[in-house]
């Protein structure tokens, strides 16, 4: 399993909350799922690896904002990619450098992280 690659490999894990609405809003769309999850199911999952000792918890600060604003004007970003670019400004100004993701291509614009992508692996 990769999180179990990656656990043994030294890496630690990351989760911000911006990535815990999103995954809420996605499993349970029935439009992307033929078995889509309840909201109070993507819920219990989402707290439990919020509250999973190995993941540290990071959040948007002042750095994370500015990054965001800079990124926004240098990439001529529009409506579409506000949320993935404050999340990827929220991970930037905690020194991540690596994104575990289905969508590498939102975050290949800001050249600035290497993306491993998830192929609809079940993490923990």
């Amino acid at each position: 399993m990769l999180a179990t690659t990656l656990r043994q490999k030294g890496d630690h894990f990351a989760l911000a909350p911006q990535a815990l609405a999103e995954f809420v809003h996605i499993v349970t769309d029935p439009k992307r799922f033929t078995a889509p999850l309840t909201i109070p199911q993507a819920v219990e999952r989402g707290q439990i690896w919020w509250n999973a000792s190995e993941v540290e918890r990071v959040w948007p600060d002042e750095a994370a904002l500015s990054w965001f604003f800079t990124a926004m004007t240098k990439h001529q970003l529009g409506r579409k990619r506000i949320l993935d670019t404050l999340l990827a400004g929220t991970f930037r100004s905690a020194s991540v450098a690596s994104l575990l993701t289905l969508n590498p291509a939102d975050f290949a614009v800001f050249g600035e992280f290497s993306c491993v992508p998830l192929t609809g692996e079940r993490l923990p």
